[in-house]
């Protein structure tokens, strides 16, 4: 999201990644701003809402500064990505964004530590409002995937609420979820997946 926010916005220089200071939502905004149907394609693309957008760039940013700071380099990089999803700037941002090399321990780190596995031995309920800007729901889509590649999605059920935000769940929500999980431990009942 960085590396193509600084293509199709900035300067393409690599301050947004590589710079210590952190360029404000504000400013994103007005760059945004300057391009409003490519902000749109941007914003269809990450699936962050266009109003969201400029804040949950600035977020990313903090992450992999804070990410780089703690590990001392990029845990990943954009060597072998294809840009796509953004129109007729598909062959140009691929042509000419700057491209990043992980840092070799950095990324060991991630490795060990971050990756997921999906491999389950006990039962597990992921619990996601339908729209999250900070982790859209493909995150989730995704792990599920993995528990499928690795045979243990019979240990795995996802379960949205129809809200918005960041883990915008209500004790009801969290509560259900629990129970249908003490289910599903004590008696061998599998939840469906829910949309409440």
């Amino acid at each position: 999201m960085l590396v193509s926010y600084d293509y199709l916005f900035g300067k393409n220089d690599g301050k947004i990644v590589n710079d210590e200071e952190f360029i404000e939502p504000e400013d994103i905004q007005v760059q945004l701003n300057k391009k409003p149907q490519l902000a749109a394609l941007f914003s269809a693309h990450y699936k962050v809402r266009i109003d969201h957008l400029a804040e949950v760039i600035g977020f990313h940013q903090i992450v992999l500064k804070e990410c780089k700071s703690w590990l001392g380099g990029l845990p990943s990089g954009n060597l072998q990505t294809i840009y796509c999803g953004f129109g007729d700037k598909d062959k140009e941002i691929n042509k000419n964004v700057l491209r990043y090399k992980a840092q070799k321990n950095a990324q060991e780190y991630y490795i060990q530590n971050y990756t997921p596995t999906g491999e389950l031995r006990d039962p597990v309920i992921a619990l996601h409002t339908y729209y999250d800007e900070i982790l859209p729901v493909f995150n989730y889509e995704y792990y599920e995937q993995i528990t499928e590649i690795k045979h243990t999605s019979h240990n795995y059920i996802q379960q949205y609420v129809m809200k918005e935000g960041h883990c915008e769940f209500s004790i009801e929500d969290v509560e259900k979820s629990f129970n249908d999980l003490l289910i599903w431990i004590k008696e061998g009942k599998r939840p469906q997946s829910t949309y409440q």
